[in-house]
């Protein structure tokens, strides 16, 4: 029996009846509520999102929370929920940003009809997925796309092609989260005709865009970029703003893992006034434009825009930015060799990160903070550091995070002079690398086997794995991998004395790090050819 305080509420929130459908508009901060009473058949609950993207949150007629979801449809597209059971539901919508600009929705509610039951069954399965969609351990997201997979079966059986490119849409979400990039990429290239074909421009849009996130995944940057515009022209084509601004700032990211840092400058530029336009945090925009003054030898200037930004964050109350503002002055600190300040900032987000639970960001900054104590000497510190991150890793099915934490851990073992378990280290990462078609992590796994080969005085075997270090360093356009796997190569074939040989391939990495404006690598480089 409900409290007086539910019925209360209850009584006060709006009702819902099948076939009177409910347009609102909504903004960050608000929330809209919504009586539902299910008595026999069960009732389909649909929120067509229409510039905002919203959370779903369902209370049993004992008022107790049945679960929150919000699935990767961004400010687009349909969330639903399949009420079975008899009694009377509260639904809660809340914009999932707090700061989201304006918004419309259309809310339906719907009786199912007994027949089909693979119609049922189908929208039961997504609203079980989408349960699961919204926790964040891999366990969760392997069980949610088990059923996404068991679902989209059923649309196709039934011929429902709406409902299908959603499934295929999500499933590919989950295959990102899950560091499973060509599985991404393939449920996006089934996805993307479904949506031309439904005339679905922000579906073809969205796919558009996670195609280019896919591709990058897979280190494959020039198709990322070709996706990228194509987004961008629907999204033009469509005046969203919005939606140009995120896909511009992916646009942008991809310049920076190519290494074409003053094009990243430009990027970032145009793309700041858009994200002021649209409302939306320019805490990442900020982020990759001190990334790319940093890489050009300018940390001067990258320090002074992580500081205005960590001022902003502070002034906006915006915990989970300010601590990842944090932790780039800390990597900014690390590479300038300003090791203990780079400690206290690295501390500082730590902390933030805790106290949000945002245990992604825990794992990465443990693996920082790691890496900093490397710096220092520490390696035993660091190894403690690692195998903190490692299961958070693990339990949040982050492969790609695992496997860079697991080069990190090699690098440690191996100075604290166990090559073996150092060399298992750089094998893990490598195996996963491989399984998740990481070409970076493969080449930097590659390029680290081939340090602890020198160091076991494997010199030859080494030779071979920078060798292949180099031609996936060459396929990604990795200047800056490049440069440094050309100068251990080198430095090896000296050691094997091939004079000739390794002056040339000296050369080769100077002139990559004078192209990258890497002062500090150049200086390496012209200390290894005197």
């Amino acid at each position: 029996m409900p409290s007086v305080f539910l019925r209360a509420l209850l009584l006060a929130a709006s009702v819902l009846t099948p076939g009177s459908p409910v347009e609102r508009e909504l903004a960050g901060g608000g929330m809209q509520d919504f009586r539902i009473t299910v008595a026999g058949q069960p009732l389909l609950v649909t929120v067509e999102q229409h510039g905002i993207d919203l959370t779903l949150t369902l209370l049993d007629p004992a008022g107790k929370p049945l679960g929150t979801v919000n699935t990767a449809l961004e400010r687009e597209g349909i969330e639903s929920w399949l009420i079975e059971r008899e009694g009377e539901y509260r639904l809660e919508l809340r914009p999932a940003a707090p700061t989201a600009p304006k918004g419309r929705f259309l809310l339906k509610v719907e009786e199912l009809p007994t027949t089909p039951p693979e119609r049922t069954e189908a929208e039961r399965l997504m609203t079980e997925a989408g349960l699961l969609f919204t926790q964040k351990t891999g366990e969760a997201q392997q069980q949610a796309r088990a059923l996404y997979a068991e679902a989209l079966a059923h649309w196709r059986a039934l011929g429902r092609k709406p409902e299908e490119a959603r499934t295929l849409f999500r499933l590919a979400v989950i295959h990102q989260r899950l560091g499973e990039a060509q599985l991404m990429l393939d449920r996006l290239q089934e996805a993307l005709p479904l949506f031309s074909s439904l005339g679905d421009q922000a579906g073809e849009a969205d796919a558009l865009t996670h195609m280019g996130l896919a591709l990058g995944m897979l280190g494959r940057y020039r198709e990322a970029i070709g996706s990228y515009d194509r987004s961008l022209e629907i999204g033009r084509a469509r005046n969203d703003r919005w939606w140009e601004a995120v896909t511009f700032q992916n646009l942008c990211l991809t310049r920076l893992y190519l290494g074409e840092w003053r094009e990243a400058i430009r990027c970032y530029e145009q793309l700041l006034p858009l994200l002021e336009e649209v409302g939306e945090s320019d805490a990442e925009a900020f982020n990759g434009l001190g990334g790319a003054y940093s890489s050009l030898g300018e940390p001067g200037k990258a320090k002074e825009l992580y500081t205005r930004s960590l001022e902003k964050r502070r002034v906006l109350k915006d915990r989970r930015n300010e601590a990842r503002m944090l932790n780039n002055l800390a990597v900014l600190a690390a590479d300038q060799d300003e090791l203990g300040e780079a400690l206290v900032y690295y501390g500082q987000a730590l902390e933030v990160f805790q106290g949000l639970g945002d245990r992604e960001w825990q794992a990465r900054t443990l693996s920082n903070l790691g890496s900093a104590y490397l710096g220092l000497g520490e390696p035993r510190r660091a190894l403690d550091l690692f195998n903190e991150a490692l299961p958070i890793r693990r339990e949040l099915g982050d492969l790609r995070g695992e496997g860079a934490t697991l080069r990190l851990l090699g690098e440690a073992q191996e100075r604290l002079g166990d090559v073996p378990a150092a060399m298992q280290s750089y094998e893990r990462a490598l195996a996963i690398a491989k399984d998740t078609e990481d070409r970076s992590g493969k080449a930097l796994s590659l390029g680290l086997l081939a340090m602890g080969h020198v160091t076991a005085g494997d010199l030859n075997r080494a030779l071979e794995l920078f060798a292949e270090s180099a031609t996936l360093h060459r396929a990604l356009e990795n200047r800056y991998g490049l440069a440094f796997v050309l100068q251990q190569t080198g430095e090896t074939e000296a050691r094997l004395g091939q004079r000739e040989k390794a002056l040339a391939t000296l050369g080769e990495a100077l002139h990559l790090r004078r192209l990258s404006s890497d002062p500090a690598g150049q200086a390496e480089t012209l200390a290894a050819l005197a």
